[in-house]
């Protein structure tokens, strides 16, 4: 039983025509929506594998838990200095809140380097996180103006991040 038995109207050589046809159209409509896909899901690729870097840089559990162990400051900042956070963390550092600070200007970093290698459709996830930082900054202003601090030591407390620019937290501090 042949195509011309079943279709009468239609040839062999139309049938395997249509039937090709057929064949190319759901190919590309299945490459459209590969490329699509890999369109929409590329742009994450690359943030993915520089957050899995910086995540591999993070402390293990056996650092962490020399760092507990560290008898003084000057121990602990030794522990850090084969780290990522080394550079943020001056030597000459002699109490805990500039290390504190130090620890929390490299957690800037790490938001400022996020935002810029973040699509622009997930900068808005990242500025919820630097609100944190304006809400903190004015707080910070605020206590220091009470303690009737100078506006360089003030500015020298907060956090350059936040939706907050540099030139208004100076001028708050004032």
């Amino acid at each position: 039983m042949g195509v011309e038995e079943v279709i009468p109207w239609m040839s062999y050589d139309m049938f395997v025509t249509l039937l090709i046809l057929t064949g190319v159209v759901i190919l590309l409509a299945v490459i459209v929506y590969l490329i699509k896909y890999l369109i929409d899901v590329t742009p994450y690729a690359y943030v993915n594998a520089r957050i899995r870097g910086m995540e591999a840089k993070l402390l293990d559990d056996h650092k962490l838990n020399e760092l507990i162990e560290a008898g003084s400051l000057v121990e602990v900042i030794g522990l850090l200095e084969d780290t990522v956070y080394s550079q943020f963390i001056p030597t000459n550092s002699k109490d805990i809140f500039s290390v504190e600070r130090s620890l929390e200007m490299h957690l800037a970093h790490i938001y400022k380097t996020l935002a810029d290698i973040s699509p622009e459709r997930c900068r808005k996830v990242l500025e919820l996180f630097e609100k944190r930082y304006d809400v903190r900054n004015i707080k910070t202003i605020l206590r220091a103006k009470y303690a009737r601090l100078d506006s360089e030591s003030t500015f020298k407390m907060l956090i350059p991040l936040g939706k907050i620019p540099e030139s208004k937290l100076r001028e708050l501090c004032e």
